[in-house]
């Protein structure tokens, strides 16, 4: 239990820094949205099912974004996706500090 406990709160960690890149502008969406889908699949090992959920479905988001750009050889988000981008980052930041 303690052992999942710690796993848990290094994997939130490793969350936050990825967005704090991101923010930072040192890494790009791309990035951003691999870094968190192999975090938040790491945390369905050891973290309640439905915030796990709650965490995938806004990582959908950033993700669909992603693939548009991707799709359409766009190498950055429009503003209106820049504007999504921050609204899911947010509810990331939410449901971490919640958690």
């Amino acid at each position: 239990m303690t052992r999942d406990i710690d796993r848990r709160g290094m994997l939130v960690e490793l969350m936050r820094e990825s967005i704090e890149a991101f923010v930072a502008e040192g890494v790009g969406l791309s990035k951003l949205v691999s870094d968190l889908e192999s975090v938040i699949d790491s945390l369905a090992e050891v973290a309640d099912s439905r915030w796990v959920e709650e965490l995938r479905s806004v990582w959908w988001r950033l993700e669909f974004i992603n693939a548009m750009a991707i799709d359409e050889g766009r190498p950055v988000p429009t503003a209106d996706e820049h504007r999504e981008i921050d609204d899911a980052l947010g509810e990331l930041r939410a449901a971490l500090v919640a958690y």
